[in-house]
């Protein structure tokens, strides 16, 4: 089977589906197929304390909590003109249960929805400026709030849509879900052990 081509940065559902099951985790920029890299230990540590934090929230059913799923953008055509692959994203109850119900296949496809939250785990490998795009992508997808969380210094930069300044947490700090995730509080000593 040939591979359908990219073309005008998009790309057949179908055939997203197709290569991400065969070719691995895999985002979409811009027309180019990025894959996903493996990481070492402690980011994926500190991402399963924070997706965990989050889950309480789920059982509390305020919303959803995934890790290293994909998520893309698409049009009505069923062609996929982005893919993001967070490290966790959380969606909102409302939000993602209109989405259940107004896409009857959505156990089975990827999300055609962007999350409310997304937080991207520093990796040894990962470079500052790849790190800024990342952000920069989120938001302008409709992201609502980004956290960057910085395993080796200890510090979490949360991005919000619409704001030109970040916040900077360190130390004792608490990490919160402000207004996005109304009641989220978590105490970076929680989640950097």
């Amino acid at each position: 089977m040939t591979d359908a081509p990219v073309t005008a940065g998009a790309m057949p559902l179908a055939e997203f589906v197709r290569r991400y099951e065969e070719e691995g985790p895999f985002e979409l920029i811009e027309g180019e197929i990025v894959a996903v890299r493996p990481s070492v230990p402690l980011p994926n540590i500190i991402a399963k304390r924070l997706l965990l934090a989050l889950a309480l929230l789920e059982e509390q059913g305020a919303g959803v909590v995934f890790s290293e799923l994909a998520f893309v953008l698409d049009d009505a055509s069923d062609r996929v003109r982005g893919a993001r692959v967070p490290d966790v994203m959380f969606y909102n109850a409302e939000r993602f249960n209109a989405y259940r119900a107004a896409v009857p296949d959505w156990e089975t496809r990827p999300f055609a929805l962007v999350p409310d939250v997304v937080a991207e785990v520093v990796s040894p490998t990962d470079r500052h400026t790849d790190i800024t795009a990342k952000v920069r992508r989120y938001l302008n997808d409709g992201a609502q709030l980004v956290w960057v969380v910085d395993p080796q210094a200890r510090v979490v930069t949360a991005h919000r849509a619409g704001s030109d300044h970040s916040l900077w947490l360190s130390g004792e700090a608490v990490l919160s879900g402000a207004d996005v995730i109304p009641g989220f509080e978590l105490p970076l000593p929680r989640l950097f052990g």
